[in-house]
């Protein structure tokens, strides 16, 4: 029960924040600007379009890395951090709702993202049936976006980890944004380098495989997936042993 309440009171703080207002906002404005562009110098078919319009995806993870850097972080700079802590509820579940619900808000972003590209698509190029040349379009986008939600998954978590190590929201939203693009080409720079393909950047985008474009030589989205998860049992130890040790008494 007092974790369920946790759970409730954390998404009410995200949800009500003016940002988080504004980061919903902006992205379907951003949907609707594509579309008019898209409409206006060409004419694609309907899941051509939702297909392209999804790469918005991005600002998705980017929306999803300020939530996960400023979640912890906040708590300490507005001293709040106390009053959460004196519920009957331990520390690793405080952690653990945290993330939980910054994943649900990134995916929520995904939901609204492909929604809003689907309905913008069908009022501007007319809709399409679901099943085309035997292949169901719909199941297609759903697996896509799957594999968008595990690269957010990803990119949260390191902000989180590092609002949580830093406390610093600023830093944890610059680095991690940061990392965010120049961590690819980092590893491309790297790729003559065998312990390239262990980096987080290189396996952190699984539409690679789907696409047939993989970014370094002897990846697979086995070997990525193992990655991925190392990576995040890294992220969640060090969250759980800064978050549990430290002290907030003055």
């Amino acid at each position: 029960m007092h974790t369920l309440r946790l759970l409730q009171n954390e998404w009410i703080k995200l949800v009500k924040k003016p940002s988080t207002i504004v980061m919903g906002s902006i992205l379907v404005v951003l949907v609707a600007t594509l579309t008019v562009f898209v409409a206006t110098f060409d004419d694609l078919a309907f899941w051509e379009f939702v297909n392209q319009a999804s790469s918005l995806y991005a600002i998705v993870i980017l929306f999803s890395i300020i939530a996960g850097g400023s979640t912890v972080a906040s708590e300490f700079s507005n001293g709040t951090i106390k009053l959460l802590l004196i519920r009957p509820v331990k520390r690793v579940k405080i952690l653990a709702v945290k993330f939980f619900v910054v994943v649900l808000f990134g995916s929520l972003l995904l939901l609204i993202l492909a929604g809003a590209t689907m309905l913008a698509g069908g009022l501007a190029f007319g809709f399409e049936p679901l099943f085309i040349n035997g292949e169901n379009q719909l199941a297609d986008l759903g697996e896509t976006y799957v594999l968008y939600a595990v690269e957010l998954v990803v990119y949260a978590a390191m902000a989180f980890t590092i609002s949580t190590v830093f406390r610093s929201n600023s830093l944890a939203i610059g680095l991690s944004i940061f990392l965010m693009f120049v961590g690819p080409q980092l590893s491309l720079f790297a790729s003559r380098y065998e312990w390239a393909k262990y980096l987080l950047f290189a396996n952190a985008n699984l539409t690679q495989f789907k696409e047939g474009r993989v970014m370094l030589d002897g990846l697979t989205i086995e070997f990525s997936l193992a990655v991925l998860a190392a990576y995040l049992i890294l992220f969640a130890i060090v969250s759980w042993q800064v978050f549990q040790r430290r002290d907030v008494a003055v």
